[in-house]
């Protein structure tokens, strides 16, 4: 008889993004919103780089922990930065994931316990387990994603190890506030815990005043990880470059782990991961400030709540108000409205719904953003379709088309007048509904001609074209490509449709 294998793995499930991935892969056409992948090229001279290393032929063993040379440069980087630790006490890793795992590899025995503050990145979860530890999940969607200190306090066990924080957070983008940082210290210096900082999105900051953990608490030096990524400021995902950094007794022990884990990160690579300390990642951050404030601007002219993102390239919008589970509505999102999102449970937080911004692609055409946009309260229409006709079912239905006009014109709002776009078959349900039809002041009303009759029942056909005056803006739908003109150019104010010129 086989013997059963690590039972901490066996009580994890499959990574929830990747299983939303898979999904959409057999969905031809799917837009991704669900893998966090910066959507830009790496920088060319970056990628130099490593042709002139395979050139010389640098593809031996390097030290484990990384060259002298990319330490160095690595320690005065983080010196730039505020944050004081030698080229000694710096390890260059397979990637932000092996450094996680190289450090709860090193940090926990068996039955210790790791804080985790929720919503929260799974990788942390399963890493933690795969260490016969616990993790022990602080619930800060209350706090607006802020840390309280009696919250945490309460977390907090003789079994207690560390606390793991992520700031800029994924998924909801948040930066931690210096209370929140000051609870986490003050716990961690009274319980003697560690403090894993996740800050791969360290450069991806949208707002003044933010600060680290290792750089306002410093006193906690020998208590504090610093794990960092290559792979969000310089689009160097595939490259699997990160880096960590801790006091010299951490990191000795640290360096064991990764030793076994990996040995060492690609030779070849090393060159380039020194060069790309030198880029400027401003670029990039432009656009994704840009992409944020679209989506901000959208999600909120669809009534959807959110918690304005500080940095990162994630919104975390509540979904609540539809009465579906995260993971039956990205499971709708996908199959019907052809978008691939990720279920907030998946981040410990049901409930909400994280989007990524990498993938809306303002520089290639707005029918893309403006599909996108649509998808969050096209889905809300659609579980209403075919219901008995009750009150609060058309009430909803109401709710559903006025915010998903809304939607659809904010992402228009720079587009040359007279643009065709594509905005997908659940548009439709919003102007004609179980013997309702949509109105010029985006409400239902109740049927009352017969031309308007006619055009309730050829809804089951394929011809249906229709006419939606909202005031001086004209809005024509078609059922067979579901194609909607608008003949102006739009503007949006909360609940109402407006022209200019």
């Amino acid at each position: 008889m086989r013997l059963p294998m690590n039972t901490s793995l066996a009580m994890l499930k499959p990574s929830g993004i990747r299983r939303i991935n898979a999904l959409a892969a057999r969905h031809p056409g799917c837009i991704a919103l669900a893998l966090g992948e910066p959507d830009f090229p790496t920088p060319d001279v970056i990628s130099a780089e490593v042709t002139a290393a395979l050139d010389r032929g640098d593809t031996h063993y390097p030290p484990n922990n990384g060259r002298p040379a990319l330490r160095d440069a690595l320690s005065k980087y983080m010196d730039d930065a505020g944050l004081a630790f030698s080229a000694d006490e710096v390890i260059l890793t397979d990637g932000a994931t092996e450094a996680l795992s190289a450090t709860f590899m090193a940090m926990l025995n068996p039955g210790d316990e790791v804080i985790i503050p929720t919503p929260a990145f799974g990788l942390y979860e399963s890493i933690v387990v795969a260490n016969h530890a616990k993790a022990v999940f602080l619930d800060t969607e209350s706090a607006q994603f802020q840390i309280d200190e009696d919250a945490l306090r309460a977390c907090v066990t003789p079994a207690t190890k560390a606390i793991v924080i992520c700031s800029p957070n994924n998924p909801t983008g948040c930066i931690l506030n210096a209370a929140s940082l000051g609870a986490v210290a003050h716990v961690a210096e009274q319980a003697g815990i560690y403090v894993v900082c996740d800050d791969v999105y360290n450069r991806l900051v949208y707002v003044d005043g933010y600060e680290r953990f290792a750089e306002r608490h410093s006193e906690l030096r020998e208590q504090t990880v610093v794990i960092e990524s290559f792979s969000k400021p310089w689009a160097m995902t595939g490259w699997r470059l990160g880096w960590l950094a801790a006091a010299t007794p951490v990191i000795a022990e640290i360096a064991k782990a990764h030793q076994y884990l990996v040995s060492s990160a690609v030779s070849f690579e090393m060159g380039a991961a020194a060069r790309a300390l030198t880029v400027d990642p401003t670029p990039m951050l432009k656009v994704y400030r840009a992409r944020r404030e679209r989506v901000l601007a959208a999600l909120d002219a669809m009534g959807l709540d959110v918690v304005e993102p500080a940095g990162a390239f994630y919104t975390f919008p509540s979904i609540k108000k539809f009465g579906l589970t995260s993971e039956a509505f990205c499971i709708k999102a996908i199959k019907e409205a052809n978008v691939a999102l990720v279920p907030g449970d998946c981040f410990g937080t049901e409930g909400h719904i994280p989007a990524c911004c990498t993938d809306i692609c303002l520089g290639k055409g707005e029918v893309c953003f403006s599909r996108c946009l649509d998808i969050l309260l096209g889905i809300g229409c659609r579980i209403i379709e075919g219901a008995a006709g009750s009150h609060s079912d058309f009430h909803r239905a109401d709710c559903c088309l006025t915010d998903g006009l809304y939607a659809a014109t904010m992402g228009l709002q720079n587009v040359v007048p007279d643009t065709e776009v594509i905005i997908r078959a659940n548009f439709q349900s919003r102007c004609v509904l179980a013997g309702h039809i949509a109105q010029a002041d985006g409400t239902l009303g109740l049927v009352e001609s017969e031309e308007m009759a006619d055009t309730v029942r050829k809804m089951s056909g394929h011809q249906l074209r229709i006419l939606i005056d909202f005031g001086a803006v004209k809005l024509e739908l078609d059922r067979v490509g579901h194609k909607v003109r608008l003949a102006h150019r739009l503007i949006r104010e909360r609940h109402c449709v407006t022209t200019t010129g």
